[in-house]
């Protein structure tokens, strides 16, 4: 079952890449590392961590910091509000400050993630939204994506690989339709403690 669920997300990535008039967006990369579940009670916990997010070749860098709590409010819900920064976040690469919720649903072999941000800058806001959904094959998860900043929409497939250390690798495909259809991959790569 594992083997054929990552040998379908290879096919469906080769084969929506080759698409004829397809616009390439560039290979990215996201790096994260950070503390995910520091206890504080039974049920509150604290959590940070830092994002460092590229596209090699385009000299495009964003860094972004979070902090916050984490209340699991029952054995299958939990929710993380936040604060954090975003550098080289502007059209001009100033930095925002941010405010943030991350929730995590767990049901079964399920876990969906939903992430909102609110940046904040001289002159501006953006809002930024990330949902997932998983199902768990031991220490391989698939499933789908989507990614937005205001309006800009991106939805793709996704398959990730945890360790038992906490470290977690990712590959994500991406496609997008502007003016024209455009497409991406991202590879992530993480470790939490």
């Amino acid at each position: 079952m594992r083997k054929s669920c990552i040998g379908v997300f290879i096919v469906f990535v080769l084969l929506v890449s080759s698409v004829a008039n397809a616009k390439w967006l560039g290979t990215q990369i996201l790096t994260i590392a950070g503390v995910n579940d520091s206890p504080v009670t039974d049920t509150i916990s604290l959590r940070g961590s830092a994002h460092m997010f590229s596209i090699p070749g385009q000299d495009f860098n964003l860094l972004f910091g979070y902090v916050g709590p984490r209340f699991k409010l029952t054995d299958w819900f939990w929710t993380a509000p936040q604060v954090g920064s975003a550098a080289n976040w502007t059209p001009d690469g100033g930095d925002a400050f941010l405010t943030s919720v991350w929730n995590g649903i767990t049901l079964g072999d399920l876990f969906i993630f939903l992430e909102w941000d609110v940046y904040f800058y001289e002159g501006g806001r953006d809002y930024y939204g990330y949902y997932f959904l998983d199902y768990n094959i031991g220490q391989v998860t698939i499933g789908p994506q989507i990614e937005h900043v205001n309006e800009d929409t991106i939805v793709g497939p996704h398959v990730t690989f945890y360790t038992n250390g906490g470290q977690f690798f990712s590959t994500q495909y991406y496609v997008a339709a502007k003016d024209e259809f455009a497409h991406t991959v991202r590879f992530v790569a993480g470790l939490f403690f």
